[in-house]
């Protein structure tokens, strides 16, 4: 079999390469089910202690569902819809910009959370359905220079909207 390309406008033929595919590559023994990452994705981050016997969260399930508190009301339901709007706003403005997402003041342990787009949105919308806040761990090692806080997003919708308004 020959080969025919084109080169500098002139049709050259050569015979084709032929490779040695070298040593076989070792067999791949079966895995057990579910232990690749082939499985479902979810928006929310894997929990850490799933299957742990010592599993902090587990005292929750003892006491059962009279203890997870309250759902959300619909003040509270129409508050955490509309954060998922301006949310989306958000991103569309900031994410363009670098900002990887937003930073919260955490009321409990007093540190700053930061929170790329697609985690917070994934919390809200637990929130939505549990009408539970997840369980909050800080990010790994976040830069502190890509993240902004809601009040900061909403000045910059808001200058942004005002800006159009003008033109």
């Amino acid at each position: 079999m020959v080969v025919a390309t084109l080169v500098g406008g002139e049709l050259s033929s050569y015979p084709p390469m032929t490779l040695n595919p070298g040593p076989t590559p070792p067999t791949r023994t079966a895995k057990p089910p579910g232990s690749d990452y082939r499985g479902i994705v979810h928006d929310e981050p894997i929990d850490p202690f799933h299957g742990d016997p010592s599993d902090p969260a587990s005292e929750l399930e003892r006491l059962g569902s009279d203890h997870l508190g309250d759902p959300l009301s619909d003040t509270e339901r129409q508050d955490v819809l509309e954060d998922l709007t301006d949310l989306e706003v958000y991103q569309a403005l900031l994410a363009p910009t670098g900002i990887r997402g937003l930073v919260v003041e955490c009321e409990e342990c007093r540190e700053p959370h930061y929170f790329d787009w697609d985690l917070l949105r994934g919390n809200l919308r637990h929130l939505l359905d549990s009408g539970m806040p997840r369980v909050h761990e800080p990010a790994f090692n976040p830069d502190p220079d890509r993240y902004v806080s809601w009040d900061y997003a909403r000045g910059y919708c808001d200058g942004v909207q005002d800006t159009l308004a003008d033109d």
